[in-house]
C-alpha cells in the first residue's frame, strides 16, 4: 500500500549560493556525514548535494500529514547502492520499520529533483 508520494526540485545554484554563505554549518546541519563524503568526493559536489536535499525534501512530502514525531534532516540519509541511490530513515518508531522508501534522482548543472514513495508492507 502507497503512503504517500512526493517530488521536489531545486535549483543548484541555491543550494551553491546556501553552501557559500553558511559554509560547514548547513552542510553539517543538512546532510549526514556519509553524504557529505560522498558529494565532497566529486569534482562538482554542488549537484549532488542538492540532488540529496531534493530527495530529503521529497521525503518529508511523501511522509503522512499526520505525523506527531520530530525530524531532523538527519534522520534521512541518501546513499549509493551500486550506482543506486536509496534513502535509509533513520527511527525507532514501530510503525516505520514497515515502510520500504523508493528513491528516484536526476540532475543536471542547473537543477536537482528527486521523487520518493512510501510504501507500507
Amino acid at each position: 500500500m502507497i503512503l504517500g508520494i512526493g517530488t521536489d526540485i531545486v535549483e543548484t545554484e541555491r543550494i551553491k549560493e546556501t553552501i557559500e554563505k553558511w559554509d560547514t554549518h548547513f552542510i553539517k546541519k543538512v546532510f549526514t556525514e556519509k553524504e557529505i563524503k560522498y558529494c565532497q568526493n566529486k569534482s562538482n559536489p554542488i549537484p549532488h548535494f542538492a540532488a540529496r536535499f531534493a530527495a530529503k525534501e521529497a521525503f518529508y512530502k511523501a511522509l503522512p500529514q499526520n505525523r506527531d514525531y520530530p525530524l531532523s534532516w538527519q534522520h534521512i540519509e541518501v546513499i549509493s547502492d551500486n550506482g543506486k541511490p536509496i534513502i535509509k530513515f533513520y527511527s525507532d518508531r514501530e510503525e516505520h520499520k514497515s515502510i520500504i522508501v523508493h528513491l528516484s534522482l536526476s540532475h543536471t548543472e542547473k537543477s536537482a529533483m528527486a521523487t520518493v514513495v512510501i510504501e507500507k508492507l
